[in-house]
């Protein structure tokens, strides 16, 4: 599938299999689309894949957001 990081990565088969146990792209559609909210509600938005590789989101976002908030009530 284009876009799959395992394709794009050189994965042998044995670990992209792994890597979609791991994000959880073996679930169904439905229970992936669960997990996704259950986790924006805890406040865990994952870890990044792109941007800064093995980042956490939440970090990326807070490291922002002071910037953002400051500048908001200047």
């Amino acid at each position: 599938m284009p876009g799959d990081t395992g394709v794009e990565s050189g994965l042998s088969e044995a670990q992209k299999v792994a890597v979609r146990q791991q994000l959880g792209l073996d679930l169904p559609l439905f229970n992936r689309y669960l997990n996704y909210i259950r986790d924006l509600f805890r406040g865990d938005f994952g870890v990044s894949l792109s941007v800064f590789p093995r980042t956490s989101i939440n970090d990326f976002i807070f490291d922002r957001l002071i910037t953002s908030l400051y500048v908001g009530l200047w």
